[in-house]
């Protein structure tokens, strides 16, 4: 699905436009936020909800052809991942506010929520990875 890209919604600081291509499904390019997590996560998100609006649109003309089997399976793949990204926001979401209270309860609120320390790894169930000494 070849989608055409716009350009960077940002100014400069001189007040011009960017001018540079917004990332695919987003506003901004890259150097003005379009590397951020929540803007990739909205990007996703709005593909996602694009993938699922061509299926519909495939669905509605192929109604009475042959093909109409095919074209609701699509449809149905096309929901179900919509569905399923949704369902891992929520997820990681509520993974957060854990952490955060966790902390809290720890004294270590001070540490960013991307920043996992040791304590957190475990209540999430996730071994730390070990940092091997070079041999000189």
């Amino acid at each position: 699905m070849a989608v055409a890209r716009d350009p960077c919604s940002a100014k400069r600081r001189d007040g011009a436009p960017c001018g540079a291509l917004a990332i695919p499904f987003g506003a901004v390019c890259m150097s003005h936020g379009g590397a951020a997590p929540q803007v990739q996560i909205a990007a996703q998100r709005m593909r996602l909800q694009f993938d699922l609006w061509c299926r519909n649109e495939d669905l509605q003309a192929g109604l009475d052809t042959s093909a109409r089997f095919d074209l609701l399976c699509r449809f149905t793949a096309a929901q179900r991942a919509l569905e399923r990204f949704e369902a891992k926001i929520v997820e990681v979401a509520e993974l957060r506010v854990h952490i955060a209270a966790a902390r809290a309860k720890r004294g270590e609120s001070h540490l960013p929520p991307w920043q996992p320390s040791a304590d957190d790894l475990a209540i999430l169930g996730v071994r730390p990875k070990r940092r091997h000494a070079r041999a000189s």
